[in-house]
C-alpha cells in the first residue's frame, strides 16, 4: 500500500488553488511529490475537492493502485466514502474520482487532522507561486526533502 497525503492553498483572491502531493511507500519512503495549480476555484471546500482528485489522478497515471488517501477535508472524505449520489457544488469532481478509483485494487479514503498533513501544506505554500505544476520523483527539491525526512522520523511506517 501507498500513502498518498494532499492539500490545498486557496487564495480566495485570485480564486486560485495550488494542491500540495506527497506519495510514500510502505515504509513512508519518498515515491513522489507533486504540486498542482488550479484557476476558478470558488471556495475552500473545491480546493479540497480539486486537491483530492489531482491526489487520485497522480496515483492512477503512476499505476499505483492500492492506495491510502488521507486528506484534511472531512467533507470531501465523507462524499468519498458514500454510496449516495452528491448533489452539492463538488458533485462533478467526485464522480469523476468514484469513477476512476474503479480501475485501483483497492483504495481507501480517510480524514486526518490538519496538524498530520503539514507536509503537503508545505509542499503546496512553498510552491504557490511558482508558475507551473511540479512532479519529483523520489527525490525534491531540499527545503522539501528535508521536512519529509523530519516527518518520516516522526511517524511510523505503514503496515
Amino acid at each position: 500500500m501507498l500513502k498518498v497525503n494532499f492539500t490545498p492553498v486557496f487564495d480566495k483572491v485570485k480564486l486560485s488553488s495550488v494542491s500540495g502531493i506527497i506519495i510514500r511507500n510502505h515504509e513512508g519512503m519518498l515515491m513522489t511529490v507533486g504540486t498542482f495549480l488550479s484557476s476558478f476555484i470558488s471556495d475552500p471546500c473545491v480546493a479540497e475537492a480539486k486537491a483530492c482528485e489531482q491526489a487520485v489522478d497522480l496515483a492512477y497515471e503512476l499505476n499505483f493502485r492500492r492506495v491510502v488517501f488521507e486528506g484534511d477535508s472531512p467533507t470531501v472524505m465523507r462524499k468519498l466514502c458514500s454510496p449516495a449520489n452528491d448533489m452539492s457544488l463538488i458533485s462533478m469532481i467526485i464522480k469523476n474520482m468514484k469513477t476512476k478509483i474503479e480501475s485501483f485494487d483497492k483504495v481507501t479514503f480517510q480524514h486526518i487532522p490538519r496538524n498530520c498533513n503539514k507536509v503537503a501544506h508545505h509542499i503546496a505554500q512553498h510552491e504557490r507561486s511558482s508558475p507551473d505544476n511540479n512532479i519529483w520523483m523520489e527525490e525534491a527539491p531540499p527545503l522539501i526533502d528535508e521536512l519529509i525526512k523530519k516527518d518520516r522520523r516522526w511517524n511510523a511506517p505503514l503496515i
